[in-house]
């Protein structure tokens, strides 16, 4: 196995299985993908990092690890590197800030990761129709992230 491949799979091994806060495997998934996605490589790391999110057997530090990975990615990256992938991590976002049973954690890690992705999903707003449902589903769960973790 070469030695990329290897500690790809190490430090994704590693997200959700801290206790600590914030994760520090989502920081140095975070640094890797900013460099390999880059450059065109590491592009099955969106699609793994959203089936973290959105699998409903995956725990609650397995999701916020994962959104707050997504979260610093989109914080680091040139935002056209991002563009053709921005539903699929609008999806992830948009699935840790619903539910009541979601933590508070969880639904801080996806709004700081929404935060963080604006700079590229803003082509998924631009279009008319897309605004007001996107605009009007991410300003419900944003509510009742603040109200949830205000109670």
């Amino acid at each position: 196995m070469h030695r990329e491949i290897y500690l790809f799979l190490q430090i994704l091994g590693a997200l959700g299985t801290e206790n600590n806060r914030p994760s520090s495997a989502a920081q140095c998934v975070a640094y890797v993908a900013v460099a390999e996605l880059a450059v065109g490589e590491w592009s099955e790391l969106i699609p793994l990092l959203v089936n973290n999110v959105v699998n409903p057997s995956s725990t609650e530090m397995m999701k916020e690890a994962t959104l707050e990975t997504i979260g610093y990615i989109c914080q680091e990256i040139e935002s056209e590197v991002l563009v053709s992938q921005s539903n699929e991590i609008l999806t992830a976002i948009i699935h840790g800030m619903k539910g009541s049973s979601t933590s508070n954690h969880v639904r801080l890690a996806a709004t700081s990761a929404l935060y963080n992705s604006l700079e590229f999903t803003k082509g998924n707003f631009e279009k008319e129709v897309n605004i007001i449902i996107d605009a009007n589903i991410i300003f419900i769960y944003n509510c009742d992230t603040i109200y949830a973790i205000n109670n």
